[in-house]
């Protein structure tokens, strides 16, 4: 569809904001075409009469029908216009009704705060009329069979991927995030989330996650005898967090190899930290004392805080590349970001921020003063063989 065909619907109680926005947007999309209403029911009526817009301006504050009644009957509609909620409403009013539209299905685009500025309609304008290109799509592929998963596990199907960890402060490279893949003879390439879940299904994802971690543990080795100084990031699944015995194991495998502990870092995501138990807490403290480093995973998927997990002895927060994401067109989300950021420094904890793949992303995170990144902007996860290359590379280029 071409652009000079958008149809941009909005609607704002106040005369002045919609004289605003209108002269803001003409500017910056001239070909759009624009229709303002002073009410959501005025909106409704249209609506009833003609196709859905691609674009809608909501306001929350309007007399009579109010924002939030607005999105209830447009999903009532299953409206497929994509949605920018612009209002003056503090920001966790705006998270909120954020997290009501992901509730109610519908497609939120992001979030324009009062006074309107310029800047913020044309990242608008920039974002509709040329989408960032993102992590390629996954097709989705039918979940592995058991007998599937013990003979990927027979035959060493699976095997690691890195993904880089970037330290912002210098742009130098810090580690790598360990994550798994299953190449299969029959479906080829297998994504993990066909088999994460099959794993622990059927209980075999301590076995998995030790096998590939000594995988990437030996390729480590190789890397540091070369040379480098690198991290390993290694995801634990919940289940893993109820044998008492974990740590020990952790040990005996990275003294096979003399790897020091403070080399490794668990990830934990945290909706397996909610109602932590005693045999977590357990064995994530003893973790520590060790001298692994633990990192809280997905951070901004629910609604825990920060000043929660400092109850628990994490020293990374992993942000979620869908907040992370949220926040390049959502000023509350981005609001949001920043002040997570500003905790964690109270805190002495280090934000990792996932999930970056356009140079928008990259300039977010670096201004907000996170520590270090990944995603596909820096690299997409690569096989052991590509690494030492894609090392000398970023080196020469960026470091």
């Amino acid at each position: 569809m071409r652009q000079a065909e958008l149809q941009c619907w909005l609607v704002d109680d106040s005369p002045t904001v919609r004289q605003v926005l209108l002269h803001l947007l003409h500017e910056q999309a001239p070909t759009w075409q624009l229709h303002e209403f002073a009410s959501g029911a005025d909106l409704l009526r249209q609506l009833s009469n003609s196709r859905a817009p691609e674009l809608i301006l909501i306001d929350l504050n309007m007399a009579g029908m109010d924002g939030i009644e607005l999105l209830r009957h447009l999903a009532a509609r299953s409206c497929n216009s994509q949605l920018v909620i612009c209002s003056g409403a503090p920001v966790r009013v705006l998270q909120s009704v954020g997290e009501l539209c992901r509730a109610l299905q519908l497609k939120l685009l992001g979030t324009i705060l009062k006074p309107v500025t310029i800047q913020a309609v044309t990242d608008l304008v920039r974002l509709v009329e040329q989408p960032q290109r993102t992590e390629p799509h996954k097709p989705v592929t039918a979940p592995l069979q058991v007998h599937e998963v013990l003979r990927a596990l027979q035959q060493h199907q699976f095997y690691p991927v890195y993904q880089p960890i970037i330290d912002l402060r210098n742009n130098s490279l810090r580690g790598f995030e360990v994550l798994s893949r299953c190449s299969h003879p029959s479906r080829g390439l297998v994504p993990p989330d066909a088999f994460i879940g099959s794993l622990e299904k059927y209980g075999l994802i301590q076995l998995h996650t030790f096998d590939n971690l000594e995988m990437a543990l030996r390729d480590l080795q190789g890397w540091l005898e070369q040379g480098l100084d690198l991290e390993l990031s290694v995801n634990l699944s919940p289940q893993l967090l109820d044998d008492l015995t974990l740590p020990e194991q952790l040990c005996q495998l990275l003294d096979s190899y003399q790897i020091p502990y403070t080399r490794l870092h668990l990830e934990v995501t945290e909706s397996s930290c909610a109602g932590t138990v005693a045999t977590r807490l357990d064995i994530l403290n003893r973790l520590v004392l060790r001298g692994f480093h633990l990192s809280i995973d997905d951070f901004g998927t629910s609604f825990s805080s920060l000043e929660r997990l400092q109850e628990l002895p994490f020293d990374t927060v992993k942000l979620d590349k869908g907040y992370i994401q949220r926040a390049l067109t959502d000023e509350a989300c981005r609001a949001s970001v920043e002040s997570t950021l500003m905790m964690a420094r109270r805190l002495d904890m280090r934000i990792v921020a996932e999930g970056i793949e356009t140079l928008a992303g990259w300039n977010m995170i670096h201004n907000a003063g996170c520590d270090m990144c990944q995603g596909y902007y820096v690299a997409a996860p690569m096989q052991a063989a590509q690494v030492l290359s894609w090392c000398q590379q970023w080196q020469q280029h960026y470091h």
